[in-house]
């Protein structure tokens, strides 16, 4: 048995039998029944407008949220997923292009890293610090023109560390200053 009560899961709708169109991509697992062959799991959360909607998921139409938010890799993004930069700004995937919504600049895929980290050029402002993709590729594009909040499906996790901390895993005293900008 892979998942269990409890566990919060992501849904991979476009490997399920179900329209997605409604719902979101995270849910959590209400109950487990086991069969000869396989599990089902019935699942809760991913209707916004019913959270205590159920609907029966086997093992491989879900992933562990804690699995999912590790694994993200740029060649998981699937056309029509917005992106925000860790500078804010939101972009949309066409074709192989990062095309930013306020303005229309792009940038290339190839620009950035498997880690969805841009370390091109020292851009690490353009690196993607959250995704948001479903199976309908015209869904987060709809959102953001509607001006509908968006429920992302990954997130990076930034760990924040005292000096003290930072000091204790280099070895030695640091000394934090102001980083200096041309502005």
């Amino acid at each position: 048995m892979k998942f269990k009560a409890g566990d919060k899961v992501k849904i991979l709708w476009e490997k399920t039998p179900y329209c997605s169109i409604f719902y979101t991509d995270k849910g959590e697992i209400v109950e487990v029944f086991e069969k000869s062959f396989y599990n089902e799991y019935l699942v809760h959360g991913f209707n916004e407008e019913s959270p205590l909607y159920t609907l029966f998921f086997t093992e491989d139409e879900l992933i562990l949220l804690e699995e999912e938010k590790q694994t993200m890799k740029k060649s998981d993004l699937k056309q029509g997923a917005l992106v925000q930069s860790r500078n804010g700004e939101l972009r949309i995937l066409l074709g192989d292009k990062l095309v930013d919504l306020s303005n229309g600049r792009y940038m290339s895929l190839e620009d950035i890293e498997e880690n969805l980290l841009c370390e091109k050029f020292h851009y690490k402002e353009l690196s993607v610090d959250k995704v948001f993709q479903c199976s309908d590729t015209s869904e987060g594009y709809r959102r953001y023109i509607r001006k509908e909040p968006i429920k992302w499906t990954w997130e990076r996790s930034h760990k924040e560390l005292t000096v003290g901390e930072i000091e204790k895993l280099l070895g030695y005293k640091v000394k934090i200053i102001k980083e200096e900008t041309n502005e």
